[in-house]
């Protein structure tokens, strides 16, 4: 058995089915399917329940909550599929690097466009571009074979806009970012993922997700940051965190890790 925020689980290989639908049921209990959903471990009686499902289709900006996601063996569909890369060096930017990142929303229209909306007084119009590009489309698009993500060297297309019409986003992205960048779309080439020491045989790949297919979150691991972020204000002894000190009135939000499954 093993243990994760309280939660039980058998540690056992029990596969799921490649385009399972993952729903947010509020208020509804669920049995344990973090590890099903994780790296298809078989899920024990201990009940929890979904109550957030996010779906970030670039990397390292804002995510958009929805109901329900088809679920794929490289994530969430839509989710990371696109990542934004400094221009030269092809090495992935995140939001660790420029945290105004996260102020990007883009918004899924129709199953078929992302349009990229940019803060209100940045001055830059949104953009809009293809969500899954037909083979047609991706001939038009230069790929590249050396984009840069962490320990790992995979492939990806220079987006365009719809029709190669409207703002380039890459341009668009350039501008806000104060940095020449590329907006990248996943190739298809496979990015492998480690295996680890309980799983030294693992076979899975992700997109653009930092190391696996999928992040998930407890809301009471939320509230437990939160709760030690206020000692660290209060300067209780033990509980000093960087860049935390003095008065705290606020509240860390979820949205803030970039889950892509809450429980509770």
């Amino acid at each position: 058995m093993g243990r994760f925020n309280g939660i039980e689980y058998v540690e056992k290989w029990s596969p799921l089915p490649s385009h399972t639908i993952i729903t947010a049921a509020v208020g509804c209990s669920v049995l344990v399917v973090l590890a099903s959903i994780l790296l298809y471990r078989q899920p024990s009686k201990t009940a929890a329940k979904i109550t957030r499902i996010f779906v970030h289709p670039i990397k390292s900006c804002r995510g958009t909550s929805v109901l329900s996601c088809e679920y794929t063996p490289m994530g969430l569909r839509n989710d990371r599929i696109f990542v934004i890369v400094d221009k030269e060096t092809h090495r992935t930017i995140t939001a660790r690097e420029i945290p105004k990142m996260v102020l990007i929303h883009p918004h899924i229209d129709d199953e078929s466009m992302l349009r990229i909306q940019f803060p209100e007084g940045s001055g830059i119009s949104p953009v809009l571009i293809p969500l899954a590009p037909t083979e047609d489309i991706l001939k038009d698009w230069k790929r590249l074979e050396d984009v840069q993500i962490w320990s790992h060297t995979t492939d990806g297309y220079i987006c365009q806009s719809v029709d190669g019409k409207g703002a380039d986003p890459s341009a668009s992205l350039s501008k806000y970012l104060e940095r020449e960048v590329f907006l990248i779309f996943k190739g298809p080439n496979i990015r492998y993922v480690k295996p680890t020491s309980t799983f030294p045989n693992l076979q899975a790949a992700a997109v653009f997700q930092d190391g696996y297919p999928l992040l998930i979150a407890s809301e009471e691991s939320l509230a437990d940051v939160q709760h030690k972020i206020e000692l660290s204000a209060q300067g209780v002894e033990g509980w000093s965190i960087n860049g935390v000190a003095g008065e705290w009135e606020g509240q860390i939000v979820m949205e803030r890790f970039r889950p892509n499954i809450v429980i509770k």
